[in-house]
């Protein structure tokens, strides 16, 4: 007898509208499941169908699928929503146990703009407001996280800074820029206690185009002390930002902000454990469901934990093993992990030792990295992890500034397995600038920047494009270097442009990359003029490049290492 297994896990609000009706209107909610099958002999599993009390509103055709938005036509009120799975040859499933669930105006997909997009402007009535409205759901992130709204409910989240320490001697600086060269960024930046508590003293925004806004949450929160995490809802999703926790002359971490959510599994390329390391996770629920999450690590052993709705857990990997260190382990797959955003910090008993890597859910069978070999004393290590079961074999390419190829090399990857290359290894020829890694199957991956008892990090997977905002140039406590890697067969013709807080373009320069080269070092070196004034820098490049920052204060004590967002 064939067995199905279906476990419906949550319906989630989709979008306001600015009107409301009793008829039929088009309607959107989130949802995510599990899914265990086993295959009729014959037939592959073709994609899922969503059912309102018996009557099939949307159909999922992809197999791999776990999450969606659907979206219907509907009267409002309170229905049973089914789902079933499909095959190739007609085969469908029996339906999931029902969940019933109430489609009200809060599920209203926006048909109409307010006039906030217009006026670009929040005035006073607008945020005395805005707490009495109802919660505002949103097309990136899969939670109802309550309040972001604001002027008629046109605001979504599009950001979430994931951490945040402003407590004892620690600090942290966040950044918002504008990506959009026409129309005004309008928003809130709302703090969250760790439970996923709104606290007071929302952060309005109103940034012109190409504007960039900075501030210290110590400075801009009736209670900094008390904030685990940020959520900017805006009236557009053209924002990226960044955030760097740090203690001052001492050490810190720059990490940036999520524009999406895991839509599944994510992964820990590399996990230390060793006396005098950390490996800290932060991890946000941004589901309006508790989630249970399994931590599978390469040496085969689990652990899991549970995040409620909304929370932050902050936690050390040693936590999982009652605080024994546990060198057997390496890198791990976090399952269950749709709807999580988060970062990974490596430290050491020496806080100058700290960096940080987002947590994803992307592979790629393509991975390139620059090297940083300009300043004494600097080596970049690379960890390929490959979270599959089956093996990969590896081709390892090196080039140098100028496009040649210098040396290659093919590995095995066992499943599960970690494979570090550093910098300074003797298979790297003397003058190699970037490595290219080709995967058989899709692998993930990051690089750490050792820098005398410095760390800087930066994640390999999804961090190559046509352009990119690099969100900070520390021009008056320190440098800021930029590495810019074609990685094309083709020649990349590239326009930086350096703008400050206002938006205002204060220099600009066209360059040229070769095929398979790359240009690497101090902005104020590569981009000709004075950049006293200049805030951030942007890039526009007719070949898609892989391009990371690296800040350094000037006394030596601060590194971060930043890809472009």
């Amino acid at each position: 007898m064939k067995k199905y297994v279906f476990l419906l896990l949550v319906i989630v609000i989709g979008i306001f509208s600015s009107s409301f009706s009793l008829a039929a209107s088009l309607h959107k909610v989130h949802l995510d499941w599990d899914y265990e099958d086993q295959l009729v002999e014959g037939e592959v599993l073709a994609g899922f169908r969503l059912y309102q009390e018996g009557v099939l509103v949307s159909q999922v055709d992809n197999p791999a699928a776990r999450s969606v938005d659907c979206r219907f036509e509907s009267e409002e009120g309170t229905f049973n929503f089914t789902l079933t799975a499909f095959y190739s040859g007609g085969t469908e499933t029996p339906h999931s146990s029902p969940y019933t669930f109430t489609l009200s105006s809060s599920t209203l997909v926006a048909t109409a703009t307010n006039d906030i997009l217009s006026t670009n402007s929040l005035n006073s009535s607008m945020m005395n407001n805005y707490d009495s409205r109802n919660t505002l759901s949103q097309s990136v992130f899969a939670a109802d996280f309550s309040g972001l709204e604001e002027a008629g409910n046109t605001l979504s989240p599009v950001l979430v800074y994931p951490q945040v320490m402003a407590e004892n001697l620690w600090e942290t600086e966040v950044s918002v820029v504008n990506e959009s060269q026409s129309e005004h960024l309008v928003g809130i930046l709302r703090p969250y206690s760790n439970d996923g508590t709104p606290l007071t003293g929302d952060l309005a925004l109103d940034l012109a185009p190409n504007a960039r806004y900075e501030f210290r949450v110590s400075e801009s929160f009736p209670d900094p002390e008390l904030i685990s995490y940020l959520v900017l809802a805006a009236n557009h999703d053209q924002a990226v930002g960044s955030t760097k926790f740090f203690i001052e002359g001492q050490g810190g971490a720059a990490v940036p902000a999520a524009s999406e959510v895991n839509a599944g599994d994510f992964y820990l390329p590399l996990t230390v454990s060793a006396p005098g390391w950390y490996t800290m996770l932060s991890l946000v629920n941004t589901t309006s469901m508790e989630k249970v999450l399994t931590f599978r690590f390469d040496n085969g052993e689990t652990r899991q934990i549970t995040v409620a709705s909304r929370e932050q857990k902050f936690f050390t990997i040693a936590s999982l093993f009652d605080d024994v260190l546990n060198a057997g382990i390496t890198s791990a797959t976090v399952e269950n992990g749709a709807g999580i955003v988060g970062v990974e910090l490596f430290d050491g008993d020496n806080d100058k030792y700290l960096c940080g890597i987002p947590l994803r859910d992307g592979r790629a069978a393509d991975l390139s990295y620059p090297l940083h070999t300009g300043e004494p004393g600097w080596v970049s290590g690379i960890f390929t992890y490959n979270p599959l079961n089956q093996p990969s074999n590896l081709t390892i390419t090196s080039y140098d500034e100028q496009g040649a190829e210098l040396s290659s090399r093919e590995i095995s990857l066992g499943g599960h397995e970690l494979y570090v290359l550093v910098g300074n290894d003797p298979d790297l020829p003397i003058g190699a600038a970037w490595v290219h890694i080709n995967s058989t199957v899709e692998i993930t991956g990051f690089e750490l920047l050792v820098a005398s008892n410095r760390l800087g990090a930066f994640s390999g997977v999804n961090s190559s494009g046509q352009s990119g905002i690099f969100t900070k140039l520390d021009n008056a406590d320190g440098w800021t270097g930029v590495s810019l890697v074609n990685s094309s067969a083709e020649e990349a013709n590239v326009t930086l442009s350096a703008y400050d807080d206002a938006g205002t373009l204060v220099a600009g320069y066209d360059l040229s990359i070769p095929a398979f080269g790359k240009i690497a070092g101090p902005v104020d070196y590569i981009l000709p003029g004075n950049l006293s004034d200049a805030t951030y820098l942007r890039y526009d490049s007719t070949t898609a490049l892989v391009a990371c920052q690296y800040n350094n204060s000037a006394d030596d004590q601060l590194l971060d290492m930043l890809p472009a967002l």
